[in-house]
């Protein structure tokens, strides 16, 4: 545990490098081989983190590094490592979106961010409740709750919170005792619990399948989608298809992220 603890300070410590530094196929291997381990250690959340956690401290991967955090942040969570992960989306979270890695690694850390703090929300809602035997119809009653207690009246896209009272299907007369509150840029993915259930990548269904066109930053390759609808669809470095993100292609791997994971995939010869 206290090399795990060293190797996590020396990530956070680790500074940004400048836009633009060459990503050499020795990272670009390193990473697919990470993403493997992770991959296949996917319930070790201590193993998988303390190796990403390695893997980001070596400034000669960047920006391949982003990876790896918003890979550690995830196992750290799923191993109720809340301390570390915070640290880690708050650093992830300040990287200037100057580039589709470093958009997609901010990106991601807001989501999650987002959902902690939706908790904090519920938390100051139930106690509102303990005192008064209802919810209230709006946020602003928060307002005057303890400093300790007052939650974020924002989500981390600077968003307020959507928040309603809602009825019980079937009993009737009960007044204010059922609320719904999702983040405005999330919906209906905005509960953690649920969002760390969800397997890894599972829900970026694309296979890289040929170079369409090589202009460099602004590659574009057919993609096959996996699952019941097979399609084959085209994309560009830093464009989006049904929130896929394509944020990086190397000589030896492309990277995919949907807001909340990231896909590590071998670049098609």
């Amino acid at each position: 545990m206290k090399k795990i603890l060293i190797v996590f300070m020396i990530l956070l410590a680790f500074p940004l490098l400048i836009k633009g530094q060459a990503v050499s196929p020795e990272a670009e291997k390193a990473l697919l081989d990470l993403w493997q381990a992770h991959i296949a250690a996917s319930n070790n959340h201590t193993e998988a983190y303390t190796r990403c956690a390695e893997f980001a401290a070596k400034s000669q991967y960047y920006p391949l590094t982003m990876v790896a955090e918003g890979m550690a942040a995830w196992h750290m969570m799923k191993a109720n490592e809340w301390t570390n992960a915070l640290k880690l989306l708050t650093k992830m979270e300040n990287i200037s979106p100057t580039f589709p890695l470093a958009e997609a690694s901010s990106i991601m850390a807001k989501t999650w961010l987002t959902r902690i703090e939706r908790e904090k929300v519920k938390k100051a809602l139930k106690f509102y409740y303990r005192k008064n035997v209802e919810f209230p119809t709006t946020l602003e009653a928060l307002q005057n709750l303890p400093p300790e207690i007052k939650p974020p009246f924002k989500d981390r896209f600077g968003k307020n919170w959507s928040y309603r009272i809602v009825n019980f299907k079937y009993l009737r007369g009960l007044k204010n005792q059922k609320y719904e509150l999702l983040s405005t840029t999330l919906g209906n993915n905005s509960d953690l619990t649920n969002s760390l259930a969800k397997p890894y990548a599972g829900e970026i269904k694309l296979k890289p399948v040929k170079l369409i066109t090589g202009t460099p930053g602004k590659e574009t390759f057919s993609f096959e989608r996996i699952g019941e609808k097979k399609e084959t669809i085209f994309i560009a470095v830093g464009s989006k298809n049904n929130n896929v993100l394509f944020v990086f292609c190397g000589q030896e791997i492309i990277i995919l992220s949907d807001g909340n994971h990231w896909s590590v995939l071998p670049r098609p010869k």
